[in-house]
């Protein structure tokens, strides 16, 4: 019978010679891939020259599904264990699993609140400050970095959706009372 242990956001599924170990992201994954088939489904329908653009990006975010589940994967040759190394493995899995490990769900909670944010703070203000609570979570902790990608960042929204496609952002209640005069 296989043993399941979790440990370390990995799932651990031994057997007698060999361990299966299954990175927790393979999650997040099957999600994506089950946004994917439907958008796949639905372009099928179109003519052959307004599919070219979505068919590229389904097959290019599905190579990179595959390659990612690829590498989320992993089979090792167990060895026996001697007691002592048993007790450590027990004595690894006893500790309590820190913040981040808990709280795995921070990306899709933080894209939430972004959702909620945005039109009362508007894009300006609310991506760059989700930008940088992001990369503060994932531990970048170099403030030159920080603040060049949350002006890049802003800079490339402005450029690219503004001024280029013409498109408008959500401005926010902020910017709504400020143009009102």
């Amino acid at each position: 019978m296989p043993r399941y242990t979790i440990r370390d956001k990995k799932i651990i599924v031994g057997l007698k010679e060999k361990q299966i170990v299954i990175k927790e992201e393979i999650i997040i994954l099957l999600i994506i891939t089950g946004f994917i088939i439907p958008y796949f489904i639905q372009i099928i329908d179109l003519s052959k020259r307004s599919r070219m653009w979505p068919t590229f990006i389904v097959v290019t975010i599905s190579i990179l599904i595959l390659i990612k589940l690829i590498q989320s994967i992993s089979i090792i040759k167990t060895t026996v264990n001697t007691d002592s190394q048993q007790q450590a493995d027990n004595k690894k899995m006893e500790r309590l699993p820190s913040i981040k490990e808990r709280f795995t769900l921070f990306p899709l909670l933080a894209l939430i609140i972004l959702a909620l944010a945005l039109p009362i703070l508007g894009t300006y203000i609310a991506v760059p400050v989700f930008a940088f609570l992001t990369m503060l979570y994932y531990g970048v902790r170099k403030w030159v970095i920080m603040i060049l990608v949350v002006i890049g960042v802003t800079l490339f929204l402005f450029f690219v959706f503004k001024m280029w496609l013409m498109v408008p952002l959500p401005e926010g209640i902020i910017f709504r009372m400020g143009s009102e005069y």
